[in-house]
């Protein structure tokens, strides 16, 4: 009985884990170039920039619960957050990546604006909100995009990944400091 019981729940162990793979497996948008999911179409499934050529969007397809942002700017910026799919939109998308709030646990979203020393990590990529070291906001010495890129490079080396893909600098009583870090391990 035992020996049944112990089976029992390894097949069933097994089914969760093909459960959750496939669950991961579908967070794609896929665009379309006219409304109502019709027309040529483009999938995406993880952050995507420097589309050589944007892509006009006129509706936009996403699984149920998943946010993304759409970008016009090749790296991550001027972007607008979609938490559903949508039959009619105007976007040229030149970037886009899984979006939306951070989660602090599973289940709990924090309201915009939150800031967590928490992280969210993929397989070839993690995002930092606010990026800590040493328990304190990462200071940009200078506060220029140079600046802030140099040092964000730096962050994500000491992370373990190649280099930064995109990153913020904001004031922090009234300090320049690190925000809205994309760690990479390819083409930083």
């Amino acid at each position: 009985m035992l020996r049944k019981s112990i089976v029992g729940a390894a097949v069933f162990a097994g089914l969760l884990a093909s459960t959750a793979s496939a669950q991961d497996e579908t967070n794609e948008a896929v665009l379309y170039s006219k409304g109502n999911f019709q027309g040529s179409s483009r999938t995406i499934h993880g952050p995507t920039k420097d589309l050589k050529i944007p892509f006009v969007v006129k509706s936009v397809k996403l699984p149920e619960g998943k946010a993304w942002d759409f970008c016009n700017g090749n790296t991550f910026t001027g972007c607008k957050t979609l938490n559903k799919s949508e039959p009619t939109i105007a976007l040229s998308v030149r970037s886009a990546r899984p979006g939306g709030m951070a989660v602090a646990k599973r289940g709990t979203v924090l309201p915009p604006g939150t800031l967590t020393e928490q992280s969210l990590r993929g397989v070839a990529s993690e995002y930092f909100v606010a990026p800590v070291e040493n328990g304190n906001r990462i200071a940009v010495p200078g506060g220029t995009p140079d600046a802030g890129s140099a040092r964000a490079d730096e962050f994500c080396r000491s992370r373990g990944w190649q280099g930064s893909a995109h990153q913020m600098v904001e004031m922090a009583k009234g300090q320049p400091v690190l925000a809205d870090v994309l760690c990479v391990q390819t083409g930083a």
